[in-house]
């Protein structure tokens, strides 16, 4: 079954523990709940901006709760990668961090942001 940006940042955030409890109740009959790429790009984009965590904390929890009994990434050892790039280097966005860690896993990223490019050359 796969997870919204809602049901993972529901199970992050204070004072949504009804749809938390909903989550982990659906992970238990269904299995882990999966998390696809742009789900966690936007749940990581909304716990920074609505909720105003930083991003080295929305790393933490987010990589913590993919490695939960509830909720599981579509490609978690890419997602694992992204994560704790984005908590090494927090001026990168997830999405910039899941660009470079698919360049370093030898994919081809075309991007017109010079620090981006530079990450990327680096890595």
């Amino acid at each position: 079954m796969l997870g919204d940006a809602n049901t993972l940042v529901a199970s992050l955030v204070t004072g949504r523990e009804d749809q938390h409890r909903s989550a982990a109740a659906m992970a238990r009959i269904h299995g882990r709940l999966e998390i696809g790429e742009a789900v966690l790009g936007e749940s990581c984009w909304v716990l920074e901006r609505k909720y105003r965590m930083p991003r080295r904390e929305v790393a933490v929890i987010v990589r913590d709760l993919l490695g939960s009994r509830d909720f599981v990434a579509w490609d978690p050892e890419l997602a694992d990668r992204a994560l704790a790039r984005m908590h090494s280097s927090p001026r990168f966005s997830f999405v910039d961090c899941l660009l470079i860690e698919r360049a370093v896993a030898g994919e081809s990223v075309l991007t017109f942001d010079r620090d981006l490019a530079r990450a990327i050359e680096r890595s």
